[in-house]
Parts: structure tokens; sequence; C-alpha cells
């Protein structure tokens, strides 16, 4: 047990050094321009729905989960709540792309091709907000099931 949680504290302190690197070469790469913004603002619309959709779900599913278990229900309600986030994924990323000018123009003081540019690079990042619905999940139930993986989510 005490080699697992210092694999964990090794692995989270890496990921940490790598987001910070990633951060550096971005910055390094493009500085602290226009092509950055736009990359921040895009990628920024998605988290904001993620937030939303995220907050309780991986929370709130594993006592579900065991709740549909001891009922002898746990596959069909993990099915049909599957087939639920399936929806909810796809009509979050439905909106984010229908809705990415106008979310756009709320969430930065953009104007004209700036503006442009953040609604049109934020069409191709909604796909992770519905990937990442998705993949909480599936992490929900694995945990459930006693199977603590670290995801790239």
């Amino acid at each position: 047990m005490k080699r697992n949680v210092i694999g964990m504290m090794i692995i989270l302190a890496l990921s940490k050094v790598m987001g910070l690197l990633r951060t550096m070469v971005i910055s390094g790469t493009f500085g602290a321009g226009e092509v950055s913004d736009i990359y921040f603002a895009s990628t920024m619309i998605p988290g904001i729905f993620l937030g939303i959709v995220l907050a309780g779900l991986n929370t709130c599913l594993v006592p579900v989960l065991s709740m549909a278990e001891r009922a002898g229900e746990k596959e069909e309600f993990f099915n049909r709540f599957t087939s639920l986030m399936i929806l909810v994924s796809g009509l979050v990323v439905f909106l984010i792309v229908g809705l990415s000018q106008p979310l756009a123009g709320l969430v930065t003081k953009f104007e004209g091709e700036k503006l442009a540019s953040v609604a049109y690079y934020t069409k191709f990042t909604s796909i992770i907000a519905g990937l990442q619905i998705l993949t909480y999940t599936f992490m929900g139930y694995l945990q459930h099931n006693n199977r603590f993986f670290l995801h790239a989510a």
C-alpha cells in the first residue's frame, strides 16, 4: 500500500511538471500573443461545459452503482446510464459547436477576426468535452469495481 501511494505521488508530480513544460513550450513558441490567446480561449469554453456536467458525475456514480448492485441491477443500470451519457456527450458537443460564436463572445473580449478564430477552434476542442464525459463515466464504473487507474483526462 505504501509503495502504491508513493508511486501515485511520483506520477502526479510528473504530471504537474509535464503540464508546466507544456505551458512553457507554448509560451516559448507562440509568446503571449494572439495565437496563444486564441488557443487558451478555445480550450476554456469546453472546460466550462465540462465543469457543469462533470461536477458530481464521478462522485455520485459509485454510490448509485452500489445501490443498483445490491438490487441486482448494476449492469442494466450502467448500460442505461452509459446510453444517457452518450446522449449528453453528443448534446454538449452539439451545443458548443452550434453556439461557438456567441460563447466565444461571452468568454472573451475579442473582436473581429480574433473572435472568429476562437469560435472556429472551439468547434474542434468541443470533441474533447464529449470524450471526457464518457471517460469519467467509465472511470466511475471502474472505480466501483475496485479498478483504480490513472486516466489522461
